[in-house]
């Protein structure tokens, strides 16, 4: 498929991607760019992340991670050709709408009085939902009336 449409740059998101793909756009010298969007397990006495590390540094020309964290478990030489870029939302951009909060609230079944606490983000250990949950459980001991919803993307 990629030498049929024969693009100028491939990006690759999720780890199947980064190799299958990669390996068919290198053969073809397309280059490559890795999208990191998670950590590599240290299951298995790390055997993983040095497969996937030595795989970074063989395929892509350039690796774009979404966290500090994920770079930093990169080794070196492959840190070298990684940077990082946040994929947060400008906050500024947002308002407030009551009519569509009160129409989220209505979807949702939680009362127009609720407190309640949004998380936007894919469920991952490394993003730290344990301790916004661990948070949340010590929260409702003083604020029956909270609730948590989070959206995952």
């Amino acid at each position: 498929i990629v030498e049929q449409h024969f693009p100028h740059l491939a990006v690759t998101k999720g780890l199947h991607s980064h190799f299958s793909a990669g390996i068919a756009c290198k053969r073809l010298n397309l280059p490559i760019i890795w999208h990191l969007q998670d950590l590599i397990s240290q299951r298995y006495y790390g055997i993983l992340d040095s497969i996937f590390n030595y795989m970074a540094e063989k395929i892509p020309d350039h690796i774009i991670c979404d966290g500090k964290v994920i770079r930093d478990s990169l080794k070196k030489v492959v840190r070298q050709k990684a940077t990082t870029v946040l994929n947060g939302i400008k906050i500024n951009c947002l308002s407030r709408e009551k009519e569509a909060g009160l129409r989220t609230r209505q979807e949702l079944g939680i009362p127009a009085n609720a407190y309640v606490i949004g998380n936007m983000a894919r469920i991952t250990p490394w993003k730290g939902q344990e301790f916004l949950l661990r948070a949340f459980i010590e929260y409702t001991g003083q604020n029956k009336n909270a609730y948590l919803a989070s959206v995952v993307t």
